[in-house]
């Protein structure tokens, strides 16, 4: 396809300001969905695991671990050591912090910037 202006025969007169204006508002119109397209593209995407644990989060007190979260919120999907340090992860991202081990096994506790119960 060729970028040719294609010409049509118009009879009477042409109101050139008025095509102009058109043009103007057709190139501002176009910047705008380009902008728009530009901030969509950099929304990071959204982890449903990662909010159904940190609304989870919210109720909880005292210290809580990776393997008890996967357990109570994913408990239909086998457990894992990756399905426990992707929850780990969550706990971080959520302000909770590893406060001790027990037996090897890290304990979360609620952080100076946690989510506090709504």
């Amino acid at each position: 396809m060729s970028n040719s202006i294609r010409q049509i025969p118009v009879e009477g007169n042409i109101d050139y300001i008025a095509l102009e204006k058109a043009r103007i508002a057709l190139e501002d119109a176009l910047r705008a969905v380009k902008s728009a397209q530009r901030q969509f593209e950099t929304v990071p995407p959204v982890d449903m695991d990662e909010l159904r644990v940190r609304h989870w989060l919210r109720e909880q007190h005292g210290t809580v671990t990776a393997l008890h979260v996967a357990d109570t919120l994913f408990g239909n999907r086998p457990p894992s050591k990756s399905l426990s340090m992707r929850v780990a992860r969550y706990l971080q991202a959520a302000g909770w912090r590893p406060v001790k081990r027990v037996m090897g096994t890290k304990h979360w506790a609620r952080g100076a910037r946690a989510e506090r119960v709504l």
